[in-house]
């Protein structure tokens, strides 16, 4: 049954590009019976701002170079405004492995706070119960975390780190 909430993820579902063929917001459309075998074009623009360069696991098909770059929350408050300044949707979040900086609250407080809807993409590993939670208080809307194997010790092989698989469920 395609209710509701399948709308919602198509709605919320975009590629890297930040744009997708799919159910535009302002048609006023439920659900998506009427719209069998019709493609509405829609584009969310979407910001990624890499918090991060370095990561915890050292995955086999990773081309982001490790170095020590750590953005700062003035440089991110300034991406942040000319995100909004051209009229961006939201923001993903991006590394390295962004959990790794201790400013992914303040980040998201300041990106909601002016209008962005916001999402990290991230390995799991530092997603705890609490920081989930700080996050969420925080205005962040999603965290996808990567599973790239459902057989753990593939997973953990791919990703060159021991227990990534638990880390990431």
């Amino acid at each position: 049954d395609w209710g509701p909430q399948a709308l919602q993820l198509m709605m919320s579902s975009v590629d890297c590009n930040g744009a997708n063929l799919g159910i535009a917001k302002d048609t006023g459309v439920t659900d998506l019976k009427g719209l069998k075998g019709k493609r509405i074009a829609y584009s969310f623009d979407l910001g990624y701002m890499q918090v991060v360069r370095h990561c915890n696991q050292y995955c086999r098909f990773c081309s982001n170079p490790s170095s020590g770059y750590m953005l700062d929350l003035e440089t991110a408050k300034l991406q942040i405004d000319d995100f909004v300044a051209r009229g961006y949707f939201g923001i993903i979040l991006t590394g390295g492995e962004p959990s790794l900086s201790d400013l992914i609250p303040e980040i998201s407080r300041y990106a909601v706070a002016n209008g962005l809807h916001v999402r990290m993409i991230t390995n799991g590993s530092r997603i705890t119960p609490a920081l989930a939670r700080e996050l969420f208080q925080a205005g962040m809307v999603e965290i996808s975390v990567s599973v790239d194997y459902v057989d753990p010790a593939r997973h953990d092989a791919h990703r060159g780190c021991p227990g990534a698989h638990r880390q990431a469920l």
